[in-house]
């Protein structure tokens, strides 16, 4: 699953794995990768302003915010890696 922010040219990019990987596209670089699903991602999504990142895995059935807003020059060129801000655990439906 993939979203794209407009205004800060960065595209989100959820993998089978679990880790979501985020590009910078105005750089053509690995801006960031994001560590917490266990399972494949679902989907991912921005807020408004690209500050936050929100994403969803159905297989280890988790709901997790990420704080994406500005960083480093440096921190982009090393491809930095981040934890989730707020995870909710949902119950399967029976």
């Amino acid at each position: 699953m993939m979203a794209f922010h407009h205004e800060t040219q960065r595209l989100a990019v959820g993998t089978p794995s679990g880790p979501i990987a985020i590009y910078d596209v105005r750089l053509s670089a690995k801006w960031k990768i994001l560590e917490g699903h266990s399972k494949p991602v679902s989907c991912v999504e921005f807020d408004s302003k690209g500050n936050l990142l929100a994403s969803y895995s159905a297989n280890d059935l988790t709901l997790r915010l990420w704080k994406v807003g500005n960083a480093s020059f440096f921190s982009t060129i090393m491809g930095g890696t981040g934890k989730s801000t707020k995870e909710i655990k949902l119950k399967p439906i029976t």
